[in-house]
């Protein structure tokens, strides 16, 4: 039961200071579930890399809103389930998630945030056909 506890404690308080350091992510999270691309896109860098089907590379925050806004209104969302969180070298924060549409596509997720000087900002964003 000790040896339970000494480890279940420590891996509780990683994941809510993982969860503290970016408040934003909910919104995010919000945003991806309800296929919202104009929500979404208010956490885009001004240039961000992006990778959905049809689309690859790097775009401007307005360009990449409407490619988002096209895969969601082609692959409508069901559901999206976040599945890991962590932190790179950089002290960026990612995010790793399934995106399930309703036309029965399935997609894994992948999401990075920058921190910023007011709110960390998405960098990067992938959505892969699995």
């Amino acid at each position: 039961m000790r040896l339970k506890m000494f480890l279940i404690v420590p891996l509780a308080l990683l994941l809510i200071s993982t969860a503290a350091e970016h408040p934003q992510w909910k919104s995010i999270e919000n945003a991806i579930a309800s296929g919202n691309a104009q929500r979404l896109s208010t956490y885009f860098a001004s240039t961000i890399t992006l990778t959905v089907p049809g689309h690859k590379g790097s775009f401007s925050s307005k360009q990449a809103r409407a490619i988002m806004s096209d895969f969601f209104r082609n692959n409508p969302p069901r559901s999206f389930n976040l599945k890991s969180s962590g932190t790179t070298a950089r002290s960026a924060q990612f995010f790793l998630g399934t995106y399930e549409a309703v036309n029965g596509s399935s997609f894994a997720v992948y999401v990075l945030l920058e921190p910023g000087t007011k709110k960390a900002t998405i960098a990067q964003i992938t959505f892969e056909k699995t």
